[in-house]
């Protein structure tokens, strides 16, 4: 996913939001859930408001496995996509949902399935695709990468940066004309990254996913300087996805795959839990805050509970459906743990 806002002048999502949206709280969290990764189930995606409220956008029982990564598009109607790419099946292609979590479209050609496949929007709405050893811009190439591929995000000025991790640390940029550049790599601060995030400011945030190691995110500024942001997150979380909210406090979300949990991080690197299994958690494989507002109450409940008599769920707005299985509960904040 890609979405960029100030933090203390940052971004969130790994997917880019139009910075205009400011002004239309409550928006909706992505949380891309996994299972099928270590063949524990089907795929699904959540969706949490601002304020706490969640449901099911894509049910498991949609049948999805191989599911990547979750963006969302900046100008409306909003789309919500979903890259996946199972070789099982022989899938590799971008799904389109509408808010109400209908497929609508589905996007293809970008050659075989072999698991890597990574999605960003940029400010604009372009639509940048990853898979295999090349980048799509709006479904036309643009440049060839290196194979073993992270993640993607979008800066504000037209570069694409994809993180590459199995054969070699790397941060690549891409820029706006196709040119392919190293910018960062083991030596810099990198050890197998995996999340990206960019901020406004173009500060890109990077997490370390070592194995047998505790997580670590670092921070490279646009002039190639490279800080240490966060450490001893998690002892080999696989830290997969990251977005920056653009709420008032502007937080940086991590989700740890292999904890079940998707952190929230304050510009001082300081975090809490922002969801976990008792969400609905499994496996979280990306995270996305999207332009995508959902109706709630003054109390922060998602609206149309009557669709469900007697149900006790909140995924009516987003899904239409009472099958969810996610319970009316909102998402409460565990006290927040230094981590450097």
């Amino acid at each position: 996913m890609t979405c960029r806002y100030r933090w203390p002048i940052a971004t969130l999502c790994t997917l880019a939001f139009a910075r205009s949206l400011h002004a239309q709280p409550p928006l909706t969290f992505f949380v891309l859930n996994a299972p099928s990764i270590a063949s524990r189930g089907n795929d699904f995606v959540l969706a949490f408001t601002s304020r706490g409220a969640s449901g099911a956008l894509l049910p498991a029982s949609r049948g999805v496995t191989g599911a990547r990564d979750v963006a969302c598009d900046p100008l409306p109607p909003h789309n919500i996509y979903v890259a996946v790419s199972d070789s099982q099946r022989d899938i590799n292609e971008v799904q389109v949902l509408d808010r109400t979590g209908e497929l609508i479209d589905v996007l293809s050609g970008f050659g075989p399935s072999s698991g890597q496949i990574a999605i960003a929007f940029d400010d604009d709405g372009v639509l940048y695709v990853a898979s295999n050893d090349t980048l799509f811009r709006d479904g036309t190439p643009v440049a060839s990468v290196p194979q073993g591929l992270g993640k993607i995000a979008a800066d504000s000025v037209g570069n694409v940066y994809l993180t590459h991790l199995f054969t070699e640390s790397q941060l690549i940029r891409v820029t706006p004309g196709g040119a392919v550049q190293v910018l960062a790599v083991e030596g810099s601060g990198l050890s197998q990254p995996f999340g990206i995030a960019i901020d406004l400011d173009d500060a890109i945030f990077v997490a370390n996913a070592v194995p047998s190691e505790p997580a670590t995110i670092i921070k490279i500024l646009p002039s190639g300087i490279a800080e240490l942001f966060a450490d001893v997150i998690s002892f080999q979380p696989g830290p997969r996805g990251m977005s920056f909210d653009m709420g008032p406090e502007e937080r940086l979300y991590v989700a740890l795959t292999d904890d079940d949990v998707v952190l929230s991080f304050d510009r001082f690197g300081d975090s809490e839990v922002f969801a976990d299994q008792a969400d609905g958690l499994l496996l979280p494989a990306d995270v996305e805050w999207g332009a995508c507002p959902i109706d709630v109450d003054d109390d922060g409940v998602l609206d149309h509970e009557d669709e469900c008599p007697g149900s006790s769920r909140r995924a009516t707005v987003v899904l239409g459906k009472c099958d969810s299985g996610i319970p009316n509960r909102p998402v409460a904040p565990a006290a927040g743990s230094r981590t450097s």
